[in-house]
């Protein structure tokens, strides 16, 4: 699990996949400010795969809700799924990012040119753009995957 915190917000990253070895030194993490913490997510070609957001809005005000990832991966390789947008002060939610990629993604890479390698080691970012309702506030958090 990966935490991070804003002055508003706080996020809660947790993948449902687990590592069977340990993850190459160097990968991803989740940033807010100058903190860094790893969150890793582990995909197989056709699975699909998840990570949680928890999301508390530590602020005194309500929040209008945005999620979206961004990263050197095809976008179909993922999606956000969110019950609603409003969270109110003191309160949690929970969204999921699914990723998957196609379950021929190793024979889709026969084009290669000689001397190019495969690249089985992506980064993303995901990005919470959060609108405090009342005073059309609006700021963005966001880290590293």
């Amino acid at each position: 699990m990966t935490q991070a915190r804003s002055s508003n917000l706080l996020l809660r990253l947790t993948p449902m996949q687990v590592y069977q070895a340990p993850p190459a030194p160097g990968g991803g993490g989740m940033a807010t400010g100058s903190a860094s913490q790893e969150c890793e997510v582990l995909l197989h070609p056709g699975e699909p795969s998840e990570l949680v957001v928890q999301i508390e809005n530590l602020g005194s005000r309500a929040l209008e809700l945005e999620l979206q990832v961004e990263g050197d991966f095809p976008a179909q390789w993922c999606r956000v799924g969110m019950e609603g947008r409003e969270l109110f002060p003191g309160h949690q939610m929970e969204a999921v990012l699914y990723f998957q990629a196609p379950i021929n993604f190793f024979e889709e890479q026969r084009s290669l040119a000689v001397g190019e390698t495969l690249a089985l080691n992506y980064r993303s970012r995901l990005y919470v753009y959060n609108t405090e309702l009342g005073t059309g506030r609006r700021q963005i958090e966001s880290g590293s995957l």
